[in-house]
């Protein structure tokens, strides 16, 4: 199984979930990195194949800023949220992962990007039902 460089941005739960996560399934973990402009400059310097960021990083808007450098440099970006989001914040995500279920989602994701090798996320993965 191939991994893939995947970077974190998120300083809460979420984090603490997804790193061990990723890094248990064999992939790179960048991260969790806690400010938009740490994130901006790792993506620039270590090329993530994929990036989570909390969409309400610092409640500035700066998670929207990071997934729109990351899709500038061709990184597929999962907003990570733990409450509802306004749909013009999530435009520059491939999707969105929420809490409390947001672990049966991440592998897939992960597994869609490391098999089809490509940055644009199909929004069919995310028609499928959950794992409960």
């Amino acid at each position: 199984m191939r991994s893939l460089r995947v970077l974190v941005v998120d300083d809460g739960f979420m984090a603490a979930s997804l790193t061990p996560t990723l890094a248990e399934a064999g992939h790179e973990v960048i991260g969790p990195v806690t400010s938009a402009e740490e994130a901006m400059e790792l993506a620039g310097e270590k090329k993530p194949q994929l990036a989570f960021v909390d969409i309400n990083k610092h409640g500035s808007g700066s998670g929207p800023r990071v997934a729109y450098r990351c899709e500038e440099l061709g990184i597929p970006t999962m907003f990570l949220i733990g409450c509802k989001v306004n749909t013009e914040a999530g435009e520059a995500a491939a999707g969105l992962l929420s809490d409390p279920h947001f672990l049966n989602d991440l592998l897939a994701v992960v597994e869609y990007i490391r098999s089809e090798g490509r940055s644009v996320l199909s929004p069919q993965l995310f028609k499928t039902p959950r794992v409960e």
